[in-house]
């Protein structure tokens, strides 16, 4: 997943935990403990805009489930 994460040009997780989006102001990139409301998550399912990674494969249903969880668990870094 990290090398996919490369791709969706997350270079640093203080880039994205507890942090809005320029595009998304409503919602953080990630929020520690509700994955259903983190950006990085709805973006890797397709549920807002376009599907993360950009140009790339879709991350499969177990790459996105272990995303899921480090967000349920409170994306520690």
């Amino acid at each position: 997943i990290a090398r996919r994460q490369r791709q969706m040009c997350i270079r640093d997780s203080d880039e994205i935990i507890g942090v809005t989006s320029a595009r998304y102001s409503d919602i953080l990139r990630v929020n520690p403990g509700d994955p259903d409301n983190s950006l990085i998550v709805q973006k890797v399912r397709g549920e807002a805009g376009a599907r993360m990674p950009m140009g790339g494969t879709a991350l499969s249903e177990e790459e996105i489930e272990k995303i899921v969880e480090w967000v349920e668990a409170g994306a520690n870094r």
